[in-house]
């Protein structure tokens, strides 16, 4: 998990390009998946699981926000730097939302209670 996190902090703090931001939200996404893999047999304890799923829930609200601030910011023009940032941020928007769809699924497989 600490490799998860150093990944995290390497997103928040970054002034790379738009792309090389994006390459290590694809990595991060990479590694949630495989950590699901890895822990098929390990069981969420049922209070865990349902708090698990409202933050998921929560994430995908707050995911929404910015996916249709993002389509708003589309609609006016910008100039090409703008026009970059607002790809990269639609970009960023789909890969969390990828990693959020492994976050419910992996909380799905792996919760006593396979509801929610």
């Amino acid at each position: 998990m600490s490799t998860l996190r150093a990944k995290s902090a390497r997103i928040l703090s970054s002034k790379d390009t738009p792309s090389m931001l994006c390459r290590a939200l694809d990595c991060y996404h990479e590694d949630l998946i495989a950590m699901s893999k890895q822990a098929k047999t390990q069981s969420i304890p049922p209070a865990q699981a349902l708090q698990l799923r409202q933050l998921s829930h929560d994430l995908s609200n707050a995911l929404e926000v910015i996916l249709q601030t993002s389509y708003l910011l589309g609609t006016v023009e910008l100039n090409e730097s703008a026009r970059q940032w607002r790809e990269m941020l639609d970009q960023g928007v789909q890969q969390a939302t990828g990693i959020n769809k492994a976050l419910r699924d992996y909380i799905r497989t792996h919760s006593e209670n396979a509801a929610g």
